[in-house]
């Protein structure tokens, strides 16, 4: 499995935190139906269970749909149009990769609890879950957020780690994984990133607190 296909930036990091949720909390999932939403045609967590699962890879935007149909090609893969606030179907597993944050731009973790709260009700299975990948908000929050750094500069929401309540498992980490370097320097930025990756494991066996990378399983009872 080509983790950087999955996470495309920081995929070290991000892929650290979410085999680690995994693992931990022994979470497989087989012949299930799967719906990622905010799949991109760089990026795809739902790939991860491509095998032996039926996956729904869903985007808001309509060329990604279209780039998406071109690369994603599986028998047991569709590519589909779709709003996060106004699904119709139940799934066993819906996961979302830095989704959340965009939502709830002005509202922040009220409106955040509010949608996960309304998903778990009428979207999911009868002990179906949540897989939730977000940014956290970082040590260095502040002064990003004063010079709009990144998505900061569209009012994104970063979390801290209780922002997200009622959740099953949780897995966080990062110290300086806060930004994409991959995405502005291609190559060169990837290898920066990947020793990024390296300081963070060694610093966050001291310092745990403002993870930028933080994980969450909700989880229908």
């Amino acid at each position: 499995m080509n983790l950087d296909k999955i996470f495309f930036w920081s995929s070290k990091a991000w892929s650290f935190a979410f085999l680690s949720l995994l693992t931990k909390n022994n979470l497989t999932f087989k012949n299930k139906l799967i719906l990622e939403i905010g799949a991109t045609s760089k990026s795809s967590v739902g790939m991860f269970f491509c095998e032996n699962n039926k996956l729904i890879l869903s985007s808001n935007n309509l060329e990604e749909i279209i780039l998406m149909k071109k690369i994603y090609k599986s028998n047991n893969v569709d590519v589909l149009q779709l709003d996060l606030l106004n699904l119709v179907d139940q799934y066993d597993l819906i996961i979302m990769k830095s989704v959340i944050g965009g939502l709830c731009r002005k509202d922040g973790e009220i409106k955040a609890n509010q949608i996960l709260k309304k998903i778990k009700a009428n979207n999911l299975k009868e002990g179906g879950a949540i897989i939730s990948l977000d940014n956290g908000r970082s040590i260095f929050h502040k002064i990003t957020e004063y010079f709009q750094f990144g998505a900061r500069k569209n009012n994104w929401f970063f979390f801290k780690v209780d922002h997200l309540t009622n959740f099953e498992a949780i897995s966080t980490f990062g110290f300086l994984s806060f930004f994409s370097l991959k995405t502005r320097l291609g190559y060169f930025g990837k290898i920066v990133e990947d020793f990024m990756y390296l300081f963070d494991r060694i610093i966050y066996i001291f310092y745990k607190k403002n993870p930028t990378i933080i994980i969450k399983y909700f989880k229908k009872n």
